[in-house]
């Protein structure tokens, strides 16, 4: 908090995202490019690749990205995602989050 007011202007508010930034949280349009990305039946392995790329190279923890995602597929209205999809991309992820604290 000390950090985020010690960046902002004079009687400047102090915004949520700013303090999600300097915990190194990464940002909510990041998380959803990628989830649509994901999401896309016409996306090349290869794009999926290079934004992941893009995400590590841009410093975000793949804990934080894990977790974004997860929050974005439970909170996902999208028809073609249905609780059955979730739940199988819900066991892929506890996989992975695993295997990144291991």
């Amino acid at each position: 908090l000390q950090s985020a007011h010690s960046l902002t202007l004079p009687g400047e508010c102090i915004e949520k995202d700013a303090i999600a930034e300097m915990a190194g949280l990464p940002p909510r349009s990041l998380i959803l490019d990628l989830f649509s990305l994901l999401k896309s039946k016409a996306s090349l392995f290869d794009e999926i690749i290079m934004s992941v790329q893009d995400i590590v190279a841009s410093g975000y923890s793949a804990q934080h990205v894990i977790t974004a995602l997860s929050k974005e597929l439970i909170t996902c209205e999208d028809e073609e995602v249905n609780d059955m999809v979730k739940a199988n991309i819900a066991i892929r992820m506890a996989e992975v989050d695993k295997n990144l604290v291991d």
